[in-house]
């Protein structure tokens, strides 16, 4: 019998920007620790529910990976910095597992949602948001009636300004593809999981930070 979830948005998106250097750290961070930057795994789970919803898998270039890892250094709150340094990476791979049903209309909804917020903070100017809107539900049309199945897996990759993105069912079958240039299109997908207004970004943050505690741990052995 196929699960299904009710009252769940389900928010996807990234920002891409050119990364930068840390002004004033001049120490390089552990191979560990910029591994732990490179590359997070979260569960998101919707907490109300107790339900895993989908699995978030996210790579970014070596360049933010060093960025990530000296801002987990420094002094005081470093969660805003951390997602900063995310948000600017210039190079992103972003694979969602899906682990339950959801409706087309849910998801599509989920990301007209996540768009406004984006807006309302500025990441994206409402028309931006209007046509992206627009994009993702003409996109995803493949999904209706089925909907997202348990195991449905959507992989993003985008380099600067480009943003390419691949739907593979469970069955393993591609089932659709879709390429998209501007800025906007790269500011609506990070932003998703990084933005303050992302349901992902403390989750991801987290992550990241308990994985640098392991490996500061695992040095003083």
């Amino acid at each position: 019998m196929r699960k299904s979830v009710t009252g769940v948005s389900v928010c996807l998106g990234l920002l891409c920007v050119a990364t930068g250097g840390v002004a004033g750290q001049e120490s390089s961070p552990s191979a560990d620790a910029q591994s732990c930057a490179q590359r997070i795994t979260y569960l998101y789970e919707r907490t109300f529910l107790q339900l895993d919803i989908l699995q978030v898998t996210i790579a970014v270039d070596s360049a933010t990976a060093r960025t990530v890892a000296l801002r987990a250094k420094g002094q005081g709150e470093v969660e805003d910095a951390i997602a900063q340094s995310y948000l600017n990476a210039r190079r992103s791979a972003i694979d969602l597992v899906f682990l339950r049903d959801i409706r087309a209309d849910q998801f599509i909804g989920g990301k007209r949602d996540n768009l406004e917020d984006l807006a309302a903070e500025g990441v994206l100017d409402a028309a931006e948001a209007e046509t992206l809107t627009a994009e993702f539900a003409s996109d995803f049309a493949f999904l209706d009636p089925d909907g997202i199945r348990d195991g449905d897996r959507l992989d993003y990759s985008v380099v600067g300004d480009t943003v390419r993105a691949a739907y593979v069912g469970v069955a393993g079958d591609t089932l659709g593809t879709l390429e998209r240039i501007g800025d906007h299109q790269s500011a609506a997908i990070l932003g998703a999981y990084f933005a303050e207004s992302s349901d992902f970004r403390e989750g991801l943050v987290k992550a990241v930070l308990e994985c640098f505690s392991r490996a500061q741990a695992d040095t003083r052995r």
